[in-house]
């Protein structure tokens, strides 16, 4: 009887072997196609999480927790981070872009958000969050966001493979410049794997379209994308190959061979329907970026001249005048934006002198006054240039103005030393902050503070001149060797 029970069963009860290959291989599908709702779902479980820490910190009882006003305070925190997120482009190129910048936007996205939070907080959620649960939740979220970062990294690396679909492809075309990009490319953390390259003779093209038999077999054989040597072919033989990679569905990139030719990373623009090439990245040529800028140089002069010049300068006037004979300011023309000069204002710290415009200030230089020393030592003798940012003369963060007679020196003996010149002067500068400041010993010296000073000009945003600011104020406390 159970013998014939078991047959009907069977077909009543279809049983299938799992395949678990499949179902991993499903679940990484969709994992790869959701890839960064992911990361996105993560940080508001973490973010979720930091809350309830917080709360078990600091509320006496669990209901408090689950209080309408505290729920709406996590979801409007939650919603906060996400248009953040999205508008620092967090999660789009999480599985391609590499360690390094994933990390830093990460925090740079997490610094932006406790400064708008902190805001909201006294508008807004001041009566749903304690202080201390308020900063503590961000705290552990920040902490948290770098650690699941951290591991994911982590895990990206070890199992590269599984996270990004590579697209086959290969290049057409050999020159010294790509000579090492099949390497690059296979190696590295991208979207591509070079199947194969071939020269230009090595590919059978013809005008009419009759025969593409080797792109053809190109497509047969998976191949999506093709890479071509601009300078490696003749422009006919693009053409066809445009053609007919149209007619195979395979998709067509060139390689930018500009930085091989110009030795430096360039930019393509458009000048009305014409691209054209710049060979510096300027941030600070954007109308956005200026007004930023200029907002910011604005209100932080205003504050300084109000509420510590404006008792300040009489301190030290008494001070300066006591000592020595002369005026209380210093001025000195110097160079400013597009070498234009400008009268840049100072403490006086020298006995009056006629090498003023000439010689720059030297350890134990005799000119130096006792007063002088101290205001030079803590940099206090720059804060009048606030006056000359209010003005517009000169910007809180940029590179130092050196004097006509230096500027006219070494524009012949300092590689790209007139860049500078390309940005508004600044009481402080990335140069300074690391150490090139004061006295000029040799050409080397004032080389490296030029590119110092080009680094600053290609890579300007809003956060790198907070950082200089903090850096300055931070070194002024910790004493400085070069300033005297």
């Amino acid at each position: 009887m159970g013998e014939e029970v078991q047959p009907l069963l069977q077909k009543a009860l279809p049983y299938k072997k799992v395949n678990l290959k499949a179902i991993f291989r499903e679940i990484l599908n969709f994992c790869n196609r959701n890839a960064k709702y992911i990361p996105l779902c993560l940080d508001w479980v973490l973010l979720t999480i930091s809350v309830i820490f917080s709360s078990l910190l600091f509320l006496n009882n669990s209901e408090a927790f689950f209080s309408a006003d505290v729920v709406s305070g996590i979801v409007f925190l939650e919603l906060i981070w996400m248009c953040f997120a999205y508008s620092k482009s967090l999660y789009h190129r999480l599985l391609t872009d590499n360690a390094e910048v994933i990390v830093r936007v990460s925090v740079k996205t997490w610094l932006f958000y406790i400064l708008v939070c902190s805001l909201l907080y006294f508008l807004l959620l001041k009566n749903i969050f304690t202080g201390k649960l308020f900063y503590t939740t961000l705290f552990l979220f920040g902490f948290f966001l770098f650690c699941s970062r951290v591991v994911f990294l982590s895990f990206r690396k070890k199992f590269r493979h599984l996270f990004v679909r590579r697209k086959k492809a290969v290049i057409i075309g050999y020159n010294g410049y790509n000579g090492d990009l099949q390497h690059i490319i296979n190696d590295g953390f991208f979207e591509y794997k070079i199947t194969g390259r071939y020269q230009e003779d090595e590919v059978r093209m013809k005008s009419n379209g009759s025969d593409y038999s080797d792109i053809y077999e190109m497509y047969r054989e998976g191949v999506e994308e093709i890479f071509c040597c601009l300078s490696a072919m003749k422009k006919e033989s693009i053409q066809q190959l445009l053609y007919e990679a149209d007619q195979n569905m395979i998709r067509v990139k060139f390689f930018p061979e500009f930085e091989h030719i110009l030795n430096r990373p360039v930019l393509i623009d458009r000048l009305g329907n014409t691209q054209v090439i710049t060979v510096r990245k300027e941030p600070l040529l954007s109308e956005y970026n200026i007004i930023i800028k200029r907002a910011f140089d604005i209100c932080f002069s205003l504050m300084v001249i109000v509420f510590i010049l404006s008792w300040l300068v009489p301190l030290l006037a008494l001070l300066i005048k006591a000592e020595s004979r002369g005026p209380i300011f210093f001025k000195q023309k110097r160079s400013g934006r597009n070498n234009q000069p400008f009268y840049c204002y100072k403490f006086r710290s020298m006995k009056v002198n006629q090498h003023s415009d000439k010689v720059q200030a030297s350890k134990q230089d005799a000119r130096i006054t006792k007063v002088g020393a101290f205001l030079r030592r803590t940099s206090l003798d720059e804060l009048p240039q606030f006056f000359n940012v209010l003005r517009g003369d000169m910007s809180i963060v940029g590179p130092r103005p050196h004097m006509l007679l230096h500027t006219d020196q070494y524009r012949g003996e300092v590689n790209a030393y007139m860049i500078r010149h390309f940005v508004k002067p600044g009481i402080t500068g990335w140069a300074q902050v690391n150490g090139y400041r004061g006295e000029t010993r040799d050409l080397r010296f004032m080389q490296s503070r030029v590119e110092h000073d080009i680094a600053y000009l290609e890579n300007w945003t809003f956060m790198l001149d907070m950082k200089i600011i903090f850096l300055t104020v931070w070194n002024i406390f910790k004493g400085e060797q070069n300033a005297y």
